[in-house]
């Protein structure tokens, strides 16, 4: 809008006779707000970009069977390996 001469807006100039913006005004402030666009847009992709580096899953080794059986057993989730499944229903 300040460069197409648009801003600030004819409303504006009946309070302030003086706020008119010469070329070289006008080319400052389009310069710098196309530098801080650019910037922004720069931050923005490399935030992106770091964003989807950590969501990605690290890679990890399978544990083997037993090693997943010994786990679940210490966390109470399921019997050791090789102890007998003992029924908690009457009559079972």
């Amino acid at each position: 809008m300040v460069e197409k001469k648009e801003m600030p807006l004819e409303s504006y100039f009946i309070g302030h006779q003086d706020a008119k913006l010469t070329d070289a005004q006008r080319k400052i402030l389009t310069d710098y707000f196309k530098s801080e666009k650019q910037e922004t847009e720069r931050k923005l992709a490399e935030a992106k970009a770091k964003a989807s580096e950590s969501a990605k899953p690290a890679e990890t080794k399978p544990a083997a069977k037993n090693e997943d059986a010994r786990a679940l057993a210490v966390c109470g989730a399921v019997s050791p390996p090789g102890t007998p499944v003992v029924s908690d229903r009457a009559g079972s």
